[in-house]
């Protein structure tokens, strides 16, 4: 029990049955719409005042490029990231973890560009972030089948399902576990491109930014994430969230970046049960 949770329970958003209803519920801040931010806020530092500050805190809801959708879908921006992350760092030990476990957060707006402009051409280059990413200019990290067990619906209503097989994917699934094929064809400079990120859709600098004000390690990642947890049925998982999908990201209080790469298993419980030290912002 060394964590706190934010969990923005509307849009299908699922924290799962044992933090809600579990010994860690006592732990979960639910973040009411619209505009319940500042409220959730206020109760979190409260259970901090209570029960003393965590290593570790999930933020469950949905995201977007440089946005956390708590409360609101613009409630966290480049706007106010910082006073977010200082309201955090009462309820949290410096050097914790916060998990963005959201979709997109560390991606900068229109990144597309970011694998086919030169380095020169892209504004702000980081290789610890932009080189990580351009990694996928000579990587494959999707796959485009999946094992799965398909469920059938007898006349009283029942679903029954059989042995796993081998089905076709609607949309390409990662390949878990950071592994990935060698692309047949690199993807090539362009020397006409050229990528600056906007403000507005900025992940990079939000999640700088949420890192220290927070003290705290901020792991989010640049794709879209999946409950496959929930999908799967699996109760191995303490939460439905899975494990992550695609280029992931440790953003740390002293300004320096950790790729973790792509599609990293999640623990059972706590992310790698890894607990850095940093020092307080």
């Amino acid at each position: 029990m060394n964590a706190y949770y934010l969990w923005d329970s509307y849009n299908s958003i699922n924290v799962g049955q044992k933090i809600e209803h579990g010994p860690e519920n006592q732990f979960l801040v639910k973040v009411s719409r619209p505009n319940g931010l500042q409220t959730a806020l206020t109760e979190l530092s409260a259970l901090a005042a209570k029960y003393g500050k965590k290593h570790r805190l999930e933020i469950h809801c949905h995201g977007g490029p440089g946005t956390i959708h708590l409360g609101g879908d613009r409630a966290v921006t480049n706007h106010n990231v910082k006073g977010f992350g200082s309201e955090l760092k009462a309820a949290l030990l410096p050097g914790g973890l916060i998990e963005v476990l959201a979709c997109l957060v560390a991606s900068q707006e229109g990144d597309g560009d970011v694998y086919r402009a030169p380095k020169n051409r892209i504004e702000g280059y980081r290789d610890d972030y932009h080189g990580a990413l351009r990694l996928l200019r000579t990587r494959e990290y999707n796959k485009g089948m999946r094992l799965m067990s398909v469920g059938k619906t007898d006349s009283n209503g029942r679903t029954t399902f059989g042995s796993p097989e081998w089905q076709m994917a609607r949309t390409a699934l990662p390949h878990y576990g950071g592994r990935f094929t060698q692309r047949e064809e690199a993807i090539q400079d362009d020397p006409l491109a050229y990528f600056r990120p906007e403000f507005e859709g900025d992940g990079l600098r939000f999640c700088l930014d949420l890192a220290v004000y927070s003290g705290c390690t901020v792991r989010a990642a640049c794709r879209a994430q999946t409950e496959e947890g929930t999908l799967a049925g699996n109760e191995r998982l303490y939460s439905p969230i899975g494990n992550w999908e695609f280029e992931v990201f440790d953003f740390n209080p002293d300004g320096m970046i950790q790729f973790l790469g792509s599609s990293p298993y999640r623990g059972p419980i706590n992310s790698f049960d890894m607990v850095q030290r940093f020092p307080a912002a």
